[in-house]
């Protein structure tokens, strides 16, 4: 029998000051940046007067607006501001899609499946406010759900831990739980990313400009077409493209910008190995928003004590965004 929630805590370590941040990190060398109380208590006032979040507010269902996940019929055009100067987008997981938003196995698939391993922290897409955080026994797993303040909802399935609660307020990039394989999952350890509007779902790859880890716009707008599954899942838009993307294709951007002269040649570098070399793998590594020791090593075949050797830290480094790493 499932529980509420699943066992496993985020439990944090200490909190230590970097760049003028205050920065929590956590006992699965996990980090992010201490939450703003300030803002989480003014996003709490505002979502216990706005009808968005005190309307259809299920905490016992997936869906809020319908029986089956079809709500409110769906107009020629919904306008939609999705961040501004107070609230911003951080892709979830970044990682090989594995399916798209489409057909597949003579049913619609809702959302991406992103590959990722097991433990691994998954963000808050948008600020809002949790409205199902618990075991779905029909298909998703552990699973949160996020209403955000522009009516949207984004669902998070398959998961191995889930960090927060029913009416906790969150922000963008907020780990809310941990990479697994939960419910009906096939493909092994993977995130369920869905976005829904009114409990229809949509493709997010129609406001999410996944290889860049961005919106396409501030403001977007939907239209019918987008709610529909007009191809299989694994033709999905630009699916084949993002799941043979280099993840470290900055490096070669930025090394490219290096003038060939400049290199030592007694120095084995990214530079040379990238450039000269794209069959070899890059030997540094920029770290990104949610890395951790451990993911880098096992992408790399290595270990965290050959990371640290390297790169002389320790195994309680914190690594910033746009830190670079020495991978062997």
């Amino acid at each position: 029998m499932q529980t509420l929630y699943a066992q496993e805590k985020l439990i944090p370590l200490d909190t230590i000051e970097l760049q003028g941040k205050q920065i929590v990190i956590y006992q699965q060398n996990v980090w992010q940046e201490l939450q703003d109380e300030d803002h989480i208590l003014t996003d709490a006032r505002i979502a216990d007067t706005t009808e968005i979040f005190t309307r259809n507010w299920e905490k016992a269902s997936i869906y809020a607006y319908s029986q089956n996940g079809l709500g409110h019929a769906i107009p020629e055009a919904i306008v939609l501001a999705l961040t501004d100067d107070d609230r911003d987008f951080v892709l979830p997981y970044y990682g090989k899609i594995m399916s798209g938003f489409g057909w597949r196995g003579g049913r619609t698939h809702n959302g991406l499946d992103i590959d990722l391993d097991k433990g691994d922290p998954v963000l808050a897409a948008f600020d809002g406010k949790i409205r199902f955080a618990r075991y779905h026994n029909n298909g998703y797993g552990n699973l949160v759900i996020i209403r955000h303040f522009n009516g949207l909802e984004t669902y998070y399935a398959h998961l191995s831990a889930i960090y927060v609660q029913p009416d906790q307020m969150v922000k963008a990039g907020q780990i809310i739980g941990a990479g697994g394989s939960t419910g009906s999952s096939s493909h092994g350890a993977h995130l369920h990313f869905e976005t829904r509007w009114f409990d229809n779902p949509f493709d997010p790859l129609s406001i999410i400009d996944y290889e860049n880890e961005s919106l396409y716009y501030d403001t977007a707008v939907l239209t019918p077409a987008d709610f529909k599954a007009s191809k299989p899942a694994k033709d999905a838009r630009n699916l084949q493209a993002l799941s043979q993307r280099n993840p470290y294709l900055e490096i070669e951007q930025e090394l490219r910008q290096v003038e060939p002269p400049e290199i030592h040649p007694d120095t084995v570098t990214a530079q040379n190995s990238t450039i000269d070399s794209p069959e070899r793998e890059s030997e540094v590594y920029i770290v990104r928003k949610g890395d951790s020791l451990y993911k880098i090593a096992k992408n790399y075949h290595t270990t965290i004590t050959k990371l640290c050797e390297l790169n002389q830290i320790n195994s309680r480094s914190v690594l910033k965004p746009g830190q670079k790493i020495k991978v062997n």
